[in-house]
């Protein structure tokens, strides 16, 4: 993911509350999140404190194992 991929539409935009204890739960498209292999999260402001913080992101799902791999290799430079 780059900044210019940051201003496609996103698959699913969460409207986050404060959460002091880590408990808050947030549901997703089932549809749109059936298969991923890799997951970019953009967080594009914050309750208006000057820096974000982030401590935790927890994910829950089914683990199924990937049968067949390709390899993506980028160059810089």
């Amino acid at each position: 993911m780059s900044f210019d991929d940051a201003g496609r539409e996103a698959d699913q935009v969460f409207n986050l509350n404060i959460d002091t204890t880590g408990e808050l739960e947030y549901q997703t498209k089932i549809s749109r999140f059936s298969s991923v292999s890799h997951l970019s999260i953009h967080i594009s402001k914050n309750f208006g404190a000057e820096n974000t913080k982030i401590f935790y992101i927890g994910l829950r799902g089914e683990w199924t194992e990937v049968k067949n791999l390709h390899v993506f290799a980028k160059t810089f430079g």
